[in-house]
């Protein structure tokens, strides 16, 4: 017949020692000697198991909050490759409504219209050469700033109260394209749910053949997107 083997504290091993706490310890030492063997196993018997319970059951909440914050990065992830986006909270600060210009002549213009301040139109254009920014990256565009309704004192003294603070949120959008084909290559791509594309894109060159022609919305579009390529920032 096999001997019976009872569990006390001097029987457990160093890992079923760690399962359990210094209160739990001590009450099986205040009744070691004073109850049978068989008493003192099932108490610790019982202890070890709801200790190991407790256990699991942390490391499955452990195990599914990793899940929940991959599945957070992840998303984030994605929403970045889809979008451009800086770090401020309120809803009118989104990035949106970029439009595109391409031309023969000056180059490519990205025109940010809305989204950051309501009295300043920001335009990435490019330039010949490289040159580096204030982050320390090597580009091939440079941000200059215009009013969005009519340059006067005025409208050009509330373009630059906000210009440090807006070139910021700009240059933290764009961060990750170095070079205008990058960040216009990123926009051209962008579509909403209905698989339109987000941003326009124009070509200076079509428009001024349009004007000749007499297109009154083309001859609006060329001076103000032809404007941008040259205006002197503010």
């Amino acid at each position: 017949m096999a001997k019976t083997t009872y569990l006390t504290l001097a029987t457990l091993t160093a890992d079923q020692r760690a399962l359990l706490d210094d209160e739990q310890v001590k009450a099986i030492e205040a009744i070691e000697g004073k109850v049978t063997k068989q008493s003192v196993h099932s108490l610790i018997n019982s202890m070890l198991k709801g200790a190991a319970k407790i256990k699991e059951q942390e490391a499955k909440e452990a195990e599914k909050q990793a899940r929940k914050e991959a599945k957070i990065a992840e998303n984030a992830a994605k929403y970045a490759e889809r979008n451009l986006f800086f770090g401020v909270e309120d809803e009118k600060n989104k990035l949106d409504g970029m439009v595109i210009c391409r031309s023969k002549k000056f180059g490519v213009e990205v025109v940010f219209p809305k989204g950051h301040d309501n009295n300043a139109a920001v335009v990435l254009r490019t330039i010949e050469g490289t040159s580096t920014r204030k982050d320390g990256q090597t580009t091939d565009y440079e941000m200059v700033f215009d009013t969005k309704n009519k340059r006067n004192a005025k409208n050009a003294a509330l373009v630059r109260n906000n210009k440090k603070l807006v070139s910021g949120w700009i240059l933290e959008a764009v961060e990750r394209f170095p070079l205008m084909a990058d960040l216009t290559a990123f926009l051209e791509k962008q579509v909403n749910n209905k698989g339109e594309k987000r941003f326009n894109t124009l070509d200076l060159d079509i428009l001024n053949e349009a004007q000749q022609a007499g297109d009154k919305t083309s001859a609006r579009l060329a001076k103000k997107y032809g404007e941008y390529f040259t205006i002197k920032s503010l």
